[in-house]
């Protein structure tokens, strides 16, 4: 009886040492002579300094879309994922956490996981074979032109512990949709986010101080920013080129905006904090963020933004109680531009260039229309103007699917490059006579126009060249 009694408390303690050596692994972990221990088949190898430990490979591993990397195994910190650490053969995650106890993720680390739409890591960036370290986010995937084409579903990404975010570091990550920031960070470099052109919204932390150079430059789906208190100066061209920016939050403590900042084409609303002076119509000053302003405010004002239901974006000037039409947001492919009650609008200049999947618009009468409204609507098949406009300047620049265009006879003059790279325009339907239409001044330069294209008039046709048909 007492023989029984001692084999069952050695048995009772072998099984609890192995539970703790169990927790101590990190999981089911299963170890090996080598120094490497399986953690839901994940393989971590112990480094040469045996106080640390590196995901070296996957061997069979959890079913489980959603992968967490461990933070420690035996005690002792994971800091260094492998490059091609995860194998073809297990590609299947949707999500990969990386604990902040990684400082190392070594070149095309995530090289296989294509099927991956979230990720968060501590830093940006990898260590390529010689040690180097290399700041482009895109290098623990796959060279540029590689993650571009095949890391297709990677839409967010979240960073844990950086301080700053370096030269070029998400430079044309153009399927990010979202980017979430720690509050350690306290610079964004230059370029850091130049051409990220589905970044729908960056929520710049109270930490940060300075906003580089061509940072956020063609983030072209950012529709409004807001610079937080922290930051003290915004350089050159940091936000150029966003074309649907409309609005801007300018923070207590910005001194300093450079040079083409705010170049964007169609900020109309500035909420003012700063000690800055910012004036409407200002080309020159404080990055241009005043060029195009309707509406200027501060900390007691509010918005004079609205998007109607059916997606169209308005802003109001409070000095003239104009409306204008800067955007559409809606999902119909056909537009027919109509009034609203109590409000006569102004179609603005490049209201729908980042409108995309509309194939028709129609600009009733009593509407009026700035130059370049349509520009690089890539769509775009056909436009029917029946407003009263005397002249189409830039008006569809860069409408690459374009093929047919409706216009009143008071057109009486281009302007500038009208049906620059339109290179699809069949037919021209004038509202004049053959004789006014010919009267219209068209230079080499302003009617750059395929030799196909027909101009019907009221009273016959055209060729590109003026003569009846």
């Amino acid at each position: 009886m007492k023989k029984r009694l001692i084999i069952c408390v050695l048995h009772c303690i072998i099984s609890a040492l192995c539970a703790l050596c169990l927790v101590a692994c990190g999981g089911d972990g299963k170890g090996n002579d080598n120094g490497e221990v399986t953690v839901d088949g994940i393989v971590y190898s112990l480094n040469a300094d045996k106080t640390s430990y590196t995901l070296k490979k996957t061997k069979n591993p959890t079913t489980d879309t959603s992968l967490v990397i461990a933070s420690e195994i035996k005690g002792k910190p994971v800091t260094a994922i492998a490059s091609y650490a995860i194998d073809s053969a297990h590609n299947h995650f949707t999500s990969i956490t990386v604990p902040d106890s990684v400082t190392d993720i070594q070149y095309m680390a995530f090289r296989y996981c294509t099927e991956i739409e979230s990720i968060t890591l501590p830093f940006v960036g990898s260590t390529d074979s010689s040690g180097r370290k290399d700041d482009y986010f895109y290098s623990a995937f796959a060279k540029e032109e590689d993650f571009l084409e095949e890391f297709t579903k990677l839409k967010k990404v979240t960073v844990t512990c950086e301080t700053g975010i370096n030269d070029y570091a998400f430079y044309r990550c153009a399927n990010l949709e979202e980017i979430i920031l720690p509050d350690t960070l306290t610079k964004i470099s230059d370029f850091a986010f130049y051409g990220c052109i589905n970044l729908k919204e960056i929520d710049i932390p109270q930490s940060v101080t300075y906003i580089g150079k061509e940072a956020f430059r063609r983030c072209e789906s950012l529709k409004s920013v807001v610079i937080p208190d922290s930051v003290t100066e915004i350089a050159n061209g940091a936000f150029m080129y966003c074309s649907r920016l409309r609005k801007v939050t300018l923070g207590r403590s910005v001194a300093i905006i450079d040079y083409n900042a705010f170049n964007c084409g169609k900020i109309v609303e500035v909420c003012n904090l700063s000690s800055l002076e910012i004036k409407k119509g200002d080309y020159y000053e404080n990055g241009m963020i005043g060029k195009d302003l309707q509406h200027l405010y501060g900390e007691e004002g509010q918005s004079r933004i609205n998007v109607s239901d059916d997606g169209y974006v308005f802003v109001s000037n409070p000095d003239n109680n104009k409306y204008f039409l800067i955007d559409y947001e809606g999902s119909e492919t056909e537009l027919v531009l109509h009034k609203y009650v109590g409000m006569n609008y102004k179609v603005w200049t490049r209201a729908f260039e980042s409108s995309s999947g509309v194939t028709k618009i129609t600009v009733p009468e009593d509407l009026s229309i700035d130059s370049y409204a349509f520009l690089g609507m890539k769509d775009l098949r056909e436009v029917v103007i029946l407003a009263e406009i005397d002249s189409i300047n830039g008006m569809f620049e860069d409408c690459e699917s374009l093929t047919t265009v409706t216009l009143p006879a008071s057109v009486d003059h281009f302007g500038w490059e009208p049906f620059k790279n339109c290179n699809k325009l069949k037919d021209i339907y004038y509202g004049g006579t053959m004789e006014a239409w010919n009267s219209i001044y068209k230079s080499a330069d302003n009617w750059k126009v395929s030799d196909t294209v027909i101009v019907h008039c009221s009273d016959g046709n055209l060729d590109r060249d003026g003569n009846q048909i």
